[in-house]
């Protein structure tokens, strides 16, 4: 991904909290404006607010910096590390607004991929595991390197989960990844 800014620069125009997530706007110097009074119009106005309250429709928190927008995520890694993440910020706890250091990893895209929530129509709340109302009975499965695996077929809920728990494990998943999620967003 192309970033027209550099990670210094945005570490001078916003402040990051890695505890809580947040972002605050820091004042500007005169240099950015074409009169000192704009400056201090937009001082008065933004310096010292939170910024990256908006998000981009699924949840992902975003900022305009000088007519571009940049999601949270990345530019809290860009601010800590003083570098862009070589791959994608994948979310730990699977909720896109949580901006926490300890929740945010730089990972490629088949690793953030391993790290997904079940989605919505899912029956059983767990990735993989499906209930076949013609076997009465779990199915598990796995997806690895574009290829999904079938892991069997279990008249027990925590037999199916088990297998794909497993499953996990043995291809590399994250261990949040795949799992139960609670409070889903």
């Amino acid at each position: 991904m192309s970033n027209d800014i550099h990670p210094a620069e945005v570490a001078a125009l916003i402040s990051y909290d890695p505890v809580t997530g947040k972002f605050h706007w820091k004042p500007r110097p005169s240099a950015l404006f074409n009169t000192a009074r704009a400056a201090k119009a937009w001082n008065a106005r933004f310096a010292g607010a939170e910024t990256c309250t908006t998000d981009n429709g699924k949840g992902y928190r975003t900022v305009e910096i000088f007519g571009r927008a940049y999601k949270a995520h990345r530019l809290a890694w860009a601010i800590v590390h003083g570098e862009w993440p070589t791959g994608e910020i994948d979310h730990l706890d699977h909720n896109p607004s949580n901006n926490c250091l300890e929740n945010l990893r730089d990972v490629s895209r088949k690793e953030n991929l391993r790290n997904r929530p079940p989605q919505k129509d899912n029956s059983s709340e767990h990735v993989g595991i499906n209930w076949q109302a013609d076997c009465k009975a779990w199915t598990a499965s796995i997806g690895v390197d574009g290829r999904s695996i079938y892991l069997g077929l279990f008249q027990d809920k925590d037999a199916a989960i088990a297998a794909r728990r497993a499953a996990e494990q043995r291809y590399g998943f994250h261990p949040s990844g795949g799992g139960y999620v609670s409070g889903r967003v």
